[in-house]
């Protein structure tokens, strides 16, 4: 029967310890009274006529009687005189209790509406003879129920809950009807709130009683839920006792039930493993359903069948089983809609297709009541945590597998909190924290060992055999892998491509044609099926493995043909963070020609081809994003922040993640991929003193091209693992404040031996250009050593991060814009009183140069600035970085028309049409992120340029008020004398340098340079 609002309100309460220790000591059963049955009653089936929506029931003239109304495994309401449907009993099979009144003639008729479109209904009645007491018990706990419809109090739902205690108590021993619908009740609520041991002894106790009176229906229903109960639980014995619930209700008569029955059964033999067989199974279980006119079950076969597809690999046919399922039956029941919506974003994802797969979520979790079904809840929870791993955003990724992970832990459903377990070690190794991964990883393959499906088990000790590789157990992880072979019987192919890719990382290295034989149709079957983020990784070891046999061509040629397809599903994507995390993944197929490259010289020509595809996507997913998101739902993420950053308490990761869910699955018509075939960047003519840096950072392998006025080269054989820890020890040992020299002096000495800084540059240049990458951002390149020893690299050379290659002219600068938002005194961000005095200084530095405009600092402030052309912008504020939440990055700006603050984030910063030459951001970690949000830089700095402005300055960590006024002061000041912004920015660190409170490195170090691309030469 359908879910009820009483039902919504119990499984909100069900939520506490009190209510499970409840349902447990209902389970157990209680000492029943002796109370007499109402005296000459007679619980014999009364005859019923069913037409025209109306049941009649013969009995005396004006009876009033109490009676069960039993469906024969058909679905219908009852409509009641008080206009209240009655719907309340579980498994969509009832034994109703109601309470009628004959006519002068003898005839009681009680109105009904078929729910299930299978015709007319077989119906039968019995007299209920539990008494008078106990028939006003069981209509309060009726008309409890029927209170409760549209509201889902938890307060109605414990008073019902309390009620239904009370008949159970004070039921005749003989009773043994009344005592089998009440368990099947309570087992139907425990089930819904997760609560599968309860409900499974619920069921069965349902089952014996109504054995014990003759009752098959009853008893074939309650076999079936305990059978779906056990199955939940992992129970390996569930296949047999599904088989068996499908035997009992065809001998009771009930083909709907026996569907049901034979619909599990074929998700067991999925679970088990056999998901060619459960395909084939479903097909057939969706056929018997429709027959029965069920569309709505229809629609779940369909659903249940396009994942047992894209387990195979089929995802076309995947993707049309739903399209089928969605035309089957396009008004479900909100339960069912939101599981064949978690099914379709399934296949969006899979497909690369994030927005889509996000939106999909949100709409089923919004069909969903909040505290009703919690384990389908967890689910959807599970794969919006899948979505966001895939889509680079590991720490909201997290947050979700968390919420998932404490549904099933609470309600003992071992082998769904295991496979959650799993997905999060695979988060975690691809953040690099490979031993924490392991720790989760382990129980979690021993208990889908034992209560998993097979290609579960398989595919979780395959992750544990390649994190075994990556810790440096070589020998362990063969081990394992050895030990998998004899026990692969069942597993998908899935698990076979992700075995092969294992295979070609660990074993020796294979320079013949026999590791292509293995991938190739792997790539092909991935390609053909649309299993996007697979394909990209079986063509990236392919790749490498063509370059390894000396076939360069044929590895670009691959190489060039996978991510022209990758880009259509760039161009669907509105999201900076879920663009940029497909770039990512594309990234080590564009970088594989350098990666696999020998140190050597390099002509023009060979550089710029290297660099073509890499520089394509730095292209593709730099620019600002064609649709802006929703103003209101961006709001609500900012107020949000607002509250939780001010007041210091963290909002509920659930509420922030709702809001950016809303944000990020809004429907978008964005079409800005790049088409054009990738086309060599055009190299800066170096001028002598100046060099380049590009870098290329792989999984096992990294490099850099130099460029020099003389010559291009490639240098190979950097350790990536060594270099990103490096990096992390000294940004953190600098952002700490005032450290200890001596320890900054020894993480600096770490990151140039880690870079091979003394190998890479023959003198020290007077400018650096340096590619911008999101994974070295984080690094302080003014406090790398120079190599004559004479203090930092910052103190003699111009330093400038290119966001990319593509270059541009000079955009002049005509006027300056400067705004100061400094806090007011008792608000809770530190007073700014240097900030306060910065505009006057500033427009001090242009008198009689360039005229100076001091703007409000607000949101109408900040876009006025940026979005004027040929200006320099000037912002001195309080802001943050993110701490890999994309949206926790931002500027701390005026609410117009209050005193407080307002939280203006990098997202919405990205979305104005900036036109600014240059914008100086003095304040804290402004250039910062751990987020997907740019491939280059990203943070507020990397938003900035983005979204077209020419150039930035930000800071890496937090700096104080003091050295903030004191740079700016320096920077505009050289840049008034007409000193170009690099110059400017080295001046400026001199100055600093040169300022006894101010020479811990801390205060010089981090200040940075982002431009959006090289200048040509004419306006350098």
């Amino acid at each position: 029967m359908r879910r009820s609002a009483y039902h919504h309100g119990l499984v909100r309460a069900c939520q506490t310890d009190v209510l499970r220790t409840l349902l447990l000591w209902l389970t157990t059963g209680l000492p029943l009274c002796a109370a007499a049955a109402a005296p000459g009653c007679a619980g014999e089936a009364l005859p019923v006529e069913v037409g025209d929506g109306v049941l009649q029931v013969r009995l005396g003239a004006g009876e009033r009687a109490s009676l069960w109304i039993e469906e024969l495994g058909v679905d219908i309401e009852l409509q009641l005189d008080d206009g209240h449907p009655v719907d309340s009993a579980p498994g969509r099979h009832a034994a109703e209790p109601v309470t009628v009144r004959a006519d002068a003639a003898g005839v009681a008729r009680i109105r009904y509406r078929s729910l299930s479109g299978s015709g007319e209904p077989a119906v039968q009645a019995r007299r209920r003879c539990s008494g008078a007491t106990l028939d006003g018990l069981i209509d309060r706990f009726a008309e409890q129920q029927r209170a409760a419809i549209g509201r889902g109090e938890p307060q109605a739902a414990l008073a019902a809950l309390a009620i239904a205690a009370t008949v159970r108590a004070f039921a005749p021993s003989d009773d043994v009807r009344l005592q089998g619908w009440l368990a099947m009740q309570l087992a139907w609520l425990a089930r819904s709130g997760g609560y599968l041991q309860e409900a499974r002894a619920l069921y069965r106790s349902a089952e014996l009683r109504s054995a014990t009176v003759g009752d098959p229906i009853g008893a074939a229903w309650a076999r079936l839920g305990a059978a779906q109960a056990a199955m939940n639980l992992g129970d390996p014995d569930s296949g047999a006792e599904l088989q068996a619930a499908a035997s009992s209700a065809a001998d009771a008569g009930l083909p709907f039930a026996a569907a049901i029955a034979a619909h599990d059964g074929c998700i067991w033999q999925r679970l088990r493993g056999d998901t060619a067989q459960a395909a084939e199974c479903l097909a057939g279980v969706a056929a018997r359903f429709s027959a029965l006119g069920e569309a709505r079950e229809q629609a779940r076969a369909l659903g249940n069948r396009a994942t047992a597809l894209q387990m195979l690999g089929r995802y076309r046919d995947a993707r049309a089983e739903l399209d089928r399922a969605a035309a089957a039956a396009p008004e479900l029941e909100p339960r069912m809609a939101a599981m064949l919506a978690g099914q379709r974003a399934q296949a969006a994802r899979l497909a690369g297709r994030y927005s889509d797969a996000l939106e999909l979520l949100r709409d089923g979790l919004a069909r969903l009541d909040h505290d009703a079904h919690p384990l389908d809840r967890a689910h959807l929870l599970r794969l919006l945590g899948q979505t966001y791993a895939v889509a680079g955003e590991p720490v909201r990724a997290l947050d979700y597998f968390d919420a998932a992970l404490g549904i099933y832990r609470a309600r003992g459903v071992d082998a769904r909190a295991a496979a959650v377990q799993v997905t999060m070690a695979r988060v975690l190794e691809a953040q690099g924290e490979y031993r924490r991964a392991v720790e989760l990883l382990q129980p979690a393959a021993a208990a889908l060992s034992s209560h998993g499906s097979r290609n579960e088990a398989l595919l979780a000790a395959l992750h544990l055999a390649r994190l075994r590789w990556l810790v440096g157990d070589a020998a362990a992880s063969r081990d394992l892998l050895l030990r998998l072979h004899g026990s692969e019987t069942g597993a998908s192919w899935l698990y076979f491509a992700e075995r092969e890719l294992l295979r070609v990382r660990i074993e020796p290295p294979d320079r013949s044609a026999a590791i292509e034989q293995r991938l190739r149709p792997l790539l092909q079957r991935a390609q053909a099926s649309g299993l996007l983020l697979l394909q990209l990784d079986i063509a990236h070891a392919l790749v490498e493995q063509r370059i390894a046999r000396g076939d360069r061509e044929g590895a670009m040629a691959l190489a060039l043909e996978q991510m022209q397809g990758a880009n259509d599903v760039l161009a669907r994507l509105h999201s900076p963070g879920l663009r940029h995390a497909l770039l990512r993944r594309i990234k080590p197929l564009a970088l594989a020609s350098l990666l696999q490259s020998p140190s050597a010289p390099l002509s023009v020509e060979q550089a710029s081809a290297a660099l073509a595809l890499v520089d394509w996507m730095r292209r593709s997913g730099s620019g600002r994003t064609a649709a802006a998101f929703d103003d209101d739902r961006l709001g609500a993420v900012e107020r949000l922040l607002t509250e939780e950053l001010l007041s210091g308490e963290p909002a509920e990761p659930a509420r922030r993640n709702e809001l950016m869910l809303a944000l990020q699955s809004a429907p978008h018509d964005s079409d800005d991929g790049l088409r054009e075939r990738p086309e060599p960047p055009l190299l800066p003519a170096l001028e002598p003193g100046e060099a380049l840096l590009y870098f290329g950072l792989g999984d096992r392998s990294a490099g850099v091209m130099i460029g020099t006025d003389r010559q291009w080269r490639w240098h190979a054989g950097l350790d990536p693992q060594a270099l990103r820890s490096a990096i992390g020890e000294l940004h953190a040992a600098l952002a700490d404040g005032h450290g200890a020299l001596a320890g900054i002096e020894t993480a600096s000495a770490a990151l140039a031996d880690a870079l091979q800084w003394d190998r890479l540059l023959d003198t020290t240049p007077t400018r650096l250009y340096v590619v911008a990458d999101a994974e070295l951002a984080a690094l302080p390149w003014a406090a790398l050593p120079r190599r004559d020893g004479a203090g930092p690299l910052g103190a003699a050379t111009g330093i400038v991060l290119l966001q990319q290659l593509q270059p541009q002219p000079q955009r002049p600068l005509r006027q300056v814009r400067v705004i100061s938002a400094e806090p007011a005194p008792g608000q809770p961000l530190a007073v700014l009183p240097e900030a306060a005095d910065e505009p006057a200084a500033i427009a001090a530095k242009w008198r009689d140069r360039l005229p100076v405009t001091r703007l409000p600092a607000d949101l109408d402030g900040i876009q006025t600035g940026l979005s004027a052309p040929d200006g320099i912008v000037h912002i001195a504020a309080h802001a943050r970085a993110d701490r890999g939440l994309v949206e926790e990055s931002g500027l701390w700006l005026h609410d117009p028309g209050r005193a407080a603050l307002r939280f203006v984030s990098a997202l919405r910063l990205r979305q104005i049409d900036q036109r600014a030459s240059l914008v100086v951001i003095s304040a804290c970690e402004t250039g910062y992120s751990l987020s997907a949000t740019s491939f280059g830089m990203g943070g507020v700095a990397g938003a900035t340029v983005d979204a077209g402005s020419q150039a930035v300055v930000s800071a890496l960590w937090p700096v104080s008020d003091r050295a903030a006024r004191v740079f700016s002061e320096a920077f505009h000041a050289a840049l008034a004398d007409a000193e170009p912004a690099p110059a400017a920015l080295q001046r400026a660190i001199e100055r600093l340098r040169a300022t006894p409170a101010l020479r811990h490195p801390t205060h010089w170090a981090g200040w940075t340079l982002l431009q959006a691309g090289p200048l040509l030469a004419t306006d350098r």
